[in-house]
């Protein structure tokens, strides 16, 4: 794990059952400020890296901050949060 890995993402990335089961869950972001990623955890348990312009069965990603996703679903905007205590 990185060494600059926040103490509470280690947590969760760690510790069984934190995370539930069949949820989409942001679990990380990377990359420079004007072009950040996301590591999305997938209902299925599965780890995609996701960018702007991504579709998921949410909707699709239309962009990425330091708090998280923007998904478009059904006209509306809404956020996905990254994992925090």
């Amino acid at each position: 794990m990185a060494a600059d890995t926040p103490e509470n993402v280690a947590r969760f990335a760690t510790e069984p059952d934190i995370l539930h089961s069949r949820q989409l869950a942001v679990i990380g972001l990377y990359g420079p400020e004007t072009d950040l990623r996301a590591m999305v955890r997938m209902p299925s348990g599965r780890i995609k890296q996701i960018a702007p312009g991504n579709r998921l069965a949410h909707g699709e990603v239309v962009a990425i901050d330091r708090e998280g996703l923007l998904i478009l679903r059904h006209g509306q905007t809404q956020r996905l949060p990254l994992l925090a205590d």
